[in-house]
């Protein structure tokens, strides 16, 4: 008996050393576990910024991308806006030009037919005050700039 109660101590003391063993390295694991936790936290974090970063910047890059179609637009508006003005000037022009001849006709006509009635003051102008009425409409409706 007294060898069984021997080997029996000896188990024990060798249970007891694996016992502290084990606990020492499960301590040992845990600080591990937490340092590596931490670093999952952090590294989770650094890629969440990364991805909010590149949606900044896609949304940079998209803001810059529309801003450039808007002047594009702009500056096509510009010219389209500069084309009629010239366009509406030339007519503008054109049309003084055609005035002026049924104008002096008009004139020469009541001078004529004031001449032929006798009378000094010619009131009868015939068109003219149709077609001047007519330009100083559109005169009033042209932007003064021109």
């Amino acid at each position: 008996m007294s060898a069984q109660l021997l080997e029996l101590r000896t188990q024990n003391y060798q249970l007891s050393d694996d016992l502290r063993k084990n606990s020492a390295e499960l301590n040992a694991v845990r600080q591990k576990n937490a340092v590596l936790e931490r670093d999952f936290v952090k590294a989770q974090k650094a890629l969440n910024k990364s991805k909010k970063a590149q949606e900044v910047e896609a949304l940079l890059s998209e803001n810059e991308m529309l801003q450039g179609k808007l002047h594009s637009q702009e500056d096509d508006f510009r010219l389209q806006n500069s084309t009629l003005m010239t366009e509406l000037s030339k007519e503008r022009f054109d049309m003084e030009q055609q005035r002026q001849p049924v104008a002096e006709g008009n004139q020469s006509a009541a001078m004529e037919t004031a001449g032929a009635n006798g009378v000094s003051d010619a009131t009868g102008k015939g068109e003219e005050p149709t077609s001047e009425g007519a330009n100083e409409r559109l005169e009033q409706k042209m932007p003064q700039n021109c």
